[in-house]
């Protein structure tokens, strides 16, 4: 339904979603009815199972990089990204 609405014409207004976009025309919304017991890693099960991960990946405690190492793979990865930032094309 959310490609006739919009996803902003389907979920209420002020109610709480999670969100995965597959591409321009479609995704995955899920809606979340109770944000106290809501699943903090949802978006790390959604993605495990996207990806056809094993499921035990899911049990896995996150690694922890060091400041250095985050900035590091944060600016390979902006530089990965480039040639694909379609954002780039709003200026």
């Amino acid at each position: 339904e959310t490609d006739r609405k919009g996803l902003r014409g389907c979920i209420p207004e002020n109610f709480p979603y999670f969100n995965v976009e597959f591409n321009l025309t479609g995704g995955y919304v899920h809606i979340i009815d109770d944000e106290s017991s809501f699943n903090p890693n949802f978006g790390r099960d959604v993605l495990i199972g996207l990806m056809d991960l094993p499921p035990e990946r899911a049990h896995q405690k996150n690694r922890q990089d060091s400041a250095h190492a985050q900035q590091r793979a944060k600016a390979e990865f902006v530089k990965i990204w480039e040639r694909f930032d379609w954002t780039k094309q709003l200026d």
